[in-house]
């Protein structure tokens, strides 16, 4: 098992994406700690988990608010004594408004949520992991990293803004071992991209949709010991779709 023993917190852990790197994470012996908002789609995970073997918990929270963040921190140190693992996944989706339309308060949500909370549970997180000069840090990006999408001002901005988070964090941190890279995904087969009938196919040279357990095992990787000599990069994973 390659993460045996590890601790992890994965933001946003209960569905989607997060659900699959959550449902990977504790087939490799990770102790998962799902964080997220909705209490639903997180206790459902952690039955699932543990009837299949495995190790879960789940802890409410909201990540773009700083007293959430530090109970959750709090919490898992108290339950685990350690926090080997954070994969900042948690974020707005879909949130299509034209800039002209955009009110402040759209703006700050998003921003709030997928970059401000990146760093609020990052910098919570690897006060502890510099303790012990060991980390994981994996942030979530977008092929909206790196491309302009119609009607996202705000979200691109932030998942743009994610990259260079990564970098900055990964120079910082580097003198107390601790690793921080993205993966940045494209169109990933959920449940939500069930809900919104697939489609762009034809920009994907693959010509489908990647799936969640393909994600899934590029975070692993990043997570894992195998890729100890890999800081501040972000691994794409979206069938070539930037390439178009």
């Amino acid at each position: 098992m390659r993460l045996y023993d590890k601790v992890s917190i994965i933001t946003g852990g209960g569905k989607g994406i997060g659900r699959g790197i959550s449902q990977r994470f504790a087939q490799e012996g990770a102790q998962v700690v799902i964080a997220q908002r909705d209490p639903e789609t997180a206790q459902r995970l952690v039955h699932e988990i543990e009837a299949s073997g495995g190790r879960a918990s789940f802890i409410p929270t909201d990540v773009s608010i700083p007293e959430h963040v530090e109970h959750l921190v709090q919490e898992t140190m108290e339950r685990f004594a350690q926090i080997d693992i954070l994969v900042n996944n948690a974020g707005i989706t879909r949130c299509w408004e034209p800039v002209l339309e955009m009110s402040l308060e759209s703006w700050q949500r998003v921003i709030d949520v997928n970059l401000t909370g990146v760093f609020l549970c990052s910098q919570a997180v690897a006060r502890h992991m510099a303790r012990r000069e060991y980390g994981r840090i994996i942030n979530i990006g977008s092929v909206a990293s790196f491309m302009p999408q119609s009607n996202a001002a705000h979200y691109c901005a932030a998942k743009g803004g994610l990259i260079m988070l990564t970098k900055s964090l990964a120079l910082d941190l580097s003198p107390y071992n601790i690793l921080v890279n993205a993966v940045a995904p494209g169109a990933i087969f959920t449940e939500r991209s069930v809900e919104d009938g697939g489609g762009g196919l034809d920009k994907i040279p693959l010509g489908r949709q990647g799936k969640v357990e393909e994600l899934a095992a590029a975070v692993l990787f990043l997570a894992s010991d195998e890729a100890g000599y890999i800081q501040g990069q972000t691994l794409t994973v979206d069938g070539g779709w930037l390439l178009t």
